[in-house]
């Protein structure tokens, strides 16, 4: 089914990039935020690809600065 393939490429997605900035800097917590450089982000989206080719990409925390 088309809707679960693209749940499961977000899921994937999501933990990936989570994963990345854990190996990096860290847990962060949740309202710590850090761009992911473009070279990842662009290897991970290749890997599992939205079927629309729709992305959320950065978002700073609610009431943060980006740091």
């Amino acid at each position: 089914d088309l809707v679960d393939k693209e749940d499961s490429s977000r899921r994937f997605r999501f933990h990936a990039y989570k994963t990345f900035v854990r190996m990096h800097h860290g847990s962060l917590g949740r309202s710590h935020r850090v761009k992911i450089p473009e070279c990842v982000i662009l290897g991970i989206r290749a890997c599992r690809p939205d079927v629309n080719g729709k992305y959320i990409g950065h978002q700073d925390a609610p009431g943060r600065d980006l740091e």
